[in-house]
């Protein structure tokens, strides 16, 4: 058994995040370490607070039966408002007020003179409750150490080997290249498994100290109360405009939940990633946004796909709405009047994000008319008819992909003519072997069947990053290239030492290298046989991040007997750069679709208040969408490839999950507007909109 006190005799240290931003003091994050091991204190239910190994799984549930902790209840703050209560129970000391990092970006005093000008101001205040992220398969951990060699292996499900690698290597205070961290295919990991957790650690640690590998699979009860959570931030937001319906100046502040604790990247999700969508497709001449972090007795938020990129849209979507109402305008109108035109690009955005490419009309005009919104008031007379209530809404958004600024490839060659490929992203169910063959053909010529994609291994690898942020096919895509690349260049140099002439004067086409206006020619495989070795290549890159953008347009009826909400039909027109393949890519859209519909219509992670338990605990008190939920939906690709790289690709992961909020936010207020509703919170279940439907009705 190893407990928090073993932990910290062994002069073993937590969990810390990784450092990418500071406030405007040029201040990192406050102080609110997570522990391997509670020592003195936990801060959320499901906090771990033991290790029981024994050699079967009878044996180490009867040891953590059998442990005794002497628990005494603190005060629980539970909600952002409760947390920044004055006088409320603080979590960290290093943290007053239980504020643990606040972030600005943009131009507070333009923003001020703008509002000040301005014809029309329109405010709303938005909330994007917390969600529980439910993968097909829980997390699982197989942790060794070899005695000889001193070398530690981690075989858990993962996004990123490299960056694990490294962050369990700091809490275990190793060499990062004494620890190997290995993932296979994987069931879903949607953010929550890019970093490390506090069972990781602690396995290698016993592993070591046993002189036995460990294992360890998550019940999906323990993964409720211990994987990384997610969203749970109140946004209030204003948007000035003149008297034609022209934006001046957005200002958004934002409070976003923590959890008990900063997970790795929990807190860039909240403030960098959700402030530089903010502005959207539109031209915003000045902006600001104000987020502060909150801790709370809850389990720590993470990135979960979307990571910021949902919240940007919601706000900024019912701002423009907003907008249409106060002007008179139809909700189309007063985008049209403030979309940037696809000559516009490259842009630069207020808040300093640059859009190399996009066409964001013509991503509006396809969704119009794949909805048929012309026909939408005639739609709506006949739901009426019925006693029913339809409404429309569209979510337009630009978000952004690619993630951390490197990552890295290896390539070989044999006799035998097959291209392996190695990348240390982890695969979870994204189709790379299929991409990354492709773009390594694309500069081999050799044909796929050729190819080998090996993935999920830290070996050899100094950095990298992971398969999340929309990133693998842009950022490990672009290794691969200029790893195909290099190991064309090693194959000239072979070629040109064995003929006796310049490189330079190769030509290569298809795995044939040849000298033009002579007999010298040869396959590629051909020299790495008699006894030459395979050729080899690694390339790292670097790349800027790519800003994807779509227009979705949901069409929702609402039973005002019932409450019940029936998406009729939605349209998806995304634009994600060049696709690489079209049946991944639309499939990513549809996967993400059915996450960002599910917090939209049901999913709902509840604490009670007073206490910090989370009640909805389970897969009995937590819905997740069926596919009976689901709307038929018509996915359009619309692409602007992205000048800022070579391939020319953009993300297409997350907008899935950025699209569906405003959209069918906006469409159920639509609907419910002739009813007096005039303003309902996800997630819009039967009971939420036929409650908000007696109010109004009550009102008169």
């Amino acid at each position: 058994m190893l407990t928090g006190e073993d932990w910290h005799a062994a002069g073993l240290g937590p969990i810390t995040i990784q450092q990418r931003l500071v406030d405007a003091e040029g201040k990192p994050p406050r102080e609110a370490p997570w522990p391997v091991l509670a020592r003195e204190r936990v801060r959320h239910v499901g906090e771990a607070v033991a290790l029981c190994v024994g050699d079967s799984l009878e044996r180490a549930e009867a040891m953590a039966l059998a442990l005794r902790v002497d628990y005494a209840p603190l005060p629980a703050v539970a909600l952002i408002g409760d947390a920044l209560t004055p006088g409320a129970p603080t979590l960290h000391v290093a943290a007053p007020g239980n504020v643990v990092f606040r972030w600005t970006l943009g131009d507070r005093d333009g923003v001020a003179e703008a509002f000040a000008k301005a014809a029309h101001v329109v405010a709303v205040e938005r909330t994007s409750q917390r969600v529980i992220i439910c993968p097909m398969e829980p997390r699982a951990a197989i942790a060794r150490h070899d005695a000889v060699t001193g070398r530690y292996h981690l075989h858990t499900g993962n996004q990123g080997m490299t960056n694990l690698r490294d962050q369990v290597a700091r809490v275990l205070g190793i060499d990062k290249h004494d620890l190997v961290v290995t993932s296979r295919d994987v069931g879903g990991a949607f953010g929550i498994r890019n970093g490390v957790y506090p069972e990781y650690p602690a396995l290698l640690y016993a592993a070591r100290r046993l002189g036995r590998p460990v294992r360890w699979t998550a019940s999906r009860s323990e993964a409720f109360v211990s994987d990384a959570q997610a969203r749970d931030s109140i946004m209030h937001g204003r948007l000035a405009l003149d008297a034609q319906g022209r934006i001046l100046a957005l200002d958004v502040t934002a409070r976003a939940a923590m959890g008990a604790y900063m997970h790795h990247v929990g807190y860039f999700i909240a403030t960098a990633n959700f402030s530089r969508c903010l502005t959207g497709p539109y031209h915003v001449p000045v902006a600001h946004s104000d987020v502060t972090c909150v801790l709370t007795n809850t389990v720590p938020t993470a990135p979960y796909r979307g990571a910021g990129r949902p919240e940007a849209a919601y706000i900024m979507e019912s701002l423009m709405d907003a907008a249409a109402m106060a002007l008179g305008l139809d909700a189309v109108e007063i985008r049209r009047r403030n979309l940037l035109p696809r000559e516009a690009m490259p842009y630069r955005t207020a808040l300093g994000m640059r859009y190399c490419s996009g066409d964001f009309p013509d991503l509006l005009d396809q969704a119009l008319k794949a909805a048929d919104w012309g026909g939408l008031e005639q739609r709506k007379a006949r739901s009426e008819a019925r006693g029913r209530f339809r409404g429309a809404g569209i979510g337009m958004f630009v978000e952004i992909s690619g993630g951390v600024p490197n990552e890295r490839a290896k390539m070989s060659l044999g006799a035998d003519g097959i291209a392996h490929v190695r990348t240390a992203v982890g695969a979870t169910g994204q189709g790379h072997e299929t991409v990354f063959a492709m773009l390594a053909d694309e500069q081999l010529g050799l044909g796929c069947d050729r190819i080998v994609v090996a993935q999920g291994d830290s070996t050899d690898f100094e950095d990298g990053g992971s398969s999340s942020a929309s990133r693998s096919t842009q950022m490990a895509g672009l290794a691969i290239r200029a790893t195909a690349l290099q190991l064309i260049d090693a194959a000239k140099a072979r070629a040109a030492a064995r003929w006796g002439v310049s490189a330079d004067g190769i030509a290569y086409d298809a795995g044939r290298l040849s000298v033009p206006a002579t007999n010298l020619a040869i396959a590629i495989e051909d020299l790495a046989r008699d006894g030459a070795p395979p050729l080899v290549a690694e390339a790292r890159i670097e790349a800027e991040p790519t800003f994807p953008s779509g227009c979705h347009i949901a069409e929702v009826e609402v039973d005002p007997e019932t409450g019940v909400v029936m998406i009729d039909r939605y349209v998806a027109v995304d634009d994600c750069g060049r696709v690489i393949h079209h049946a991944l890519a639309e499939g990513q859209v549809m996967g993400a679709l059915a996450q960002g519909l599910g917090q939209v219509l049901m999913e709902h992670g509840v604490y009670d208040p007073a206490s910090g338990q989370l009640t909805a605990g389970s897969l009995m008190d937590y819905a997740l969408p069926r596919a009976r939920d689901l709307p038929p939906v018509t996915s359009i690709l619309a692409p602007s490839p992205a000048t800022n790289n070579p391939l020319g690709v953009k993300g297409v992961g997350e907008s899935g999950t950025v699209g569906p909020l405003p959209a069918v936010m906006n469409a159920i207020r639509d609907a419910l507007r002739p009813l007096g509703v005039v303003e309902i919170e996800m997630p819009a279940t039967p009971a939420r909109v036929w409650t908000a439907i007696e109010r109004a009705r009550a009102r008169g």
